[in-house]
């Protein structure tokens, strides 16, 4: 079985009644999905029930590392805090979990650098 969600962490309370439903299943799952920082971070919990229920594959929507830039294009998350999960992400479900993301070059606010 395959599914794939276009924000699969879109609210904390969709991702613990979905993975509470998935993980009650006689087998197994295999997810793929776009995910958000903001939720994830704020809720590390739902990371471990979304791999846990099968996720396989999750992209990431990081925009800019540029905090100014981020902000003017709706991503409130500091960079630094994005970092700390990627690291930890890695470090915790790099074998169970792919991940990978986007950055948008040339929004308002960055530099040439």
């Amino acid at each position: 079985y395959n599914m794939a969600d276009a924000s699969f962490n879109d609210s904390r309370h969709k991702v613990e009644k979905f993975c509470e439903s998935v993980l009650k299943l006689p087998y197994k799952l295999e997810l793929t999905s776009y995910a958000r920082f903001d939720v994830a971070i704020h809720f590390p919990h739902t990371i471990e029930l979304m791999v846990e229920a099968g996720a396989s594959s999750l992209f990431w929507g990081v925009e800019s590392l540029n905090y100014e830039a981020a902000r003017r294009a709706g991503k409130g998350t500091h960079p630094d805090k994005i970092k700390k999960f990627l690291v930890d992400f890695k470090k915790n479900y790099s074998q169970k979990c792919f991940s990978f993301g986007s950055l948008i070059t040339g929004l308002p606010g960055e530099d040439e650098t």
